[in-house]
């Protein structure tokens, strides 16, 4: 009975997220060509099965012990219209460049490329993410997204100008890599971040609001350096 009723609650939240987006597939119809493709790869080569496989070693690889719920890699979306409430906040302009860590199945960047045309980047450890993404970045032409197999401390943050960190889920040795970047971040670098506020002394606050996620309302955090 539980499963039918969580099963339930899904099916409604897809349908009243779909509603929700409406006005943004007719402003960009080329997001419902992404989300199609995006689906097909997905739905014939992901499994949770290989999912687990692949956050396994992915733990190995960082060193870090594992079990079903290892927190890093707890999975969910940004709506496109929480997306586009969040980056309309930080006013893009096309010389911005944006950064999604834990990009996931890549959507937000997707977005931040066909909606505002940006420079667009995501960083996943998660190599199926990046493999199946990337066929639809490549099957679609995307020339100005870029998907990264990588952890955050081998990534420079001084290359971009949009952070956009939904660290909902992160433990304390990754915030303690973000944090650790972010004091090194050029001035004018808008950061994002869910439901954490962030600890460094050269940014801040410009914002904070509750916004709707997959999981629920969240709190969202927008900073500035300098």
């Amino acid at each position: 009975m539980k499963l039918i009723v969580v099963g339930l609650f899904f099916w409604a939240q897809s349908v009243i997220f779909c509603i929700k987006n409406l006005p943004i597939f007719f402003k960009h119809p080329y997001l419902i060509y992404i989300d199609f493709w995006l689906f097909i790869y997905y739905f014939f080569n992901f499994s949770q099965e290989k999912h687990l496989v692949e956050m396994k070693q992915a733990c190995n690889k960082k060193g870090w012990s594992f079990n079903d719920d290892t927190s890093d890699f707890t999975y969910g979306e940004t709506p496109y219209f929480t997306i586009r409430n969040i980056l309309k906040s930080v006013s893009p302009t096309a010389n911005d460049t944006f950064v999604d860590l834990g990009s996931g199945k890549g959507r937000c960047v997707l977005f931040a490329a066909c909606y505002f045309g940006l420079e667009a980047v995501g960083v996943d450890m998660i190599p199926s993410f990046r493999i199946l993404s990337s066929k639809v970045v490549n099957r679609l032409s995307l020339t100005s997204i870029n998907l990264v197999e990588s952890d955050f401390e081998a990534i420079n943050f001084d290359n971009y100008s949009i952070i956009y960190i939904c660290g909902t889920c992160f433990g304390k040795e990754t915030w303690d890599i973000i944090h650790s970047k972010l004091g090194a971040v050029k001035t004018g670098t808008r950061v994002v971040s869910v439901t954490y506020s962030l600890q460094s002394s050269n940014l801040r606050m410009v914002s904070a609001s509750v916004e709707r996620f997959e999981w629920g309302l969240d709190k969202v955090y927008i900073y500035q350096c300098g």
